[in-house]
């Protein structure tokens, strides 16, 4: 009956049956437990499960981690996800030193304006 986290796939690609697991969140009270990995792994099989079985059907599911998220990585090795390849600026957190974000910690691509950072 607690709130526990939360875990979603974002970038839902319905043609090409794809998509990416996006935000998994443990509160802190909750943490250290295994749950990261149990829903997870949850997640993994409703989304492989075919849709004629009443799961998404997909194909594909990426895991984008943050360098610098070790814990995030961990789990997706847990649950058999394979580093393919490294994305140096990936996704922009505009204003993110204002709004205390961390970024994957390389300078700035050339004319990014000052405050932003990237994963």
């Amino acid at each position: 009956g607690t709130v526990a986290g939360m875990i979603s796939l974002v970038n839902v690609d319905v043609e090409n049956r794809s998509a990416e697991v996006g935000i998994l969140q443990v509160l802190p009270p909750c943490r250290s437990r295994g749950l990261a990995t149990k829903v997870g792994r949850l997640l993994v099989w409703y989304g492989f499960l075919p849709a004629s079985r009443g799961g998404i059907g997909l194909a594909r599911m990426e895991w984008h981690v943050a360098s610098g998220n070790g814990a995030s990585g961990n789990v997706a090795r847990k649950l058999g996800f394979k580093e393919i390849g490294l994305l140096k600026y990936e996704r922009l957190l505009k204003d993110g030193i204002k709004r205390g974000k961390v970024g994957n910690g390389r300078p700035s691509p050339p004319d990014s304006p000052e405050g932003d950072l990237w994963r």
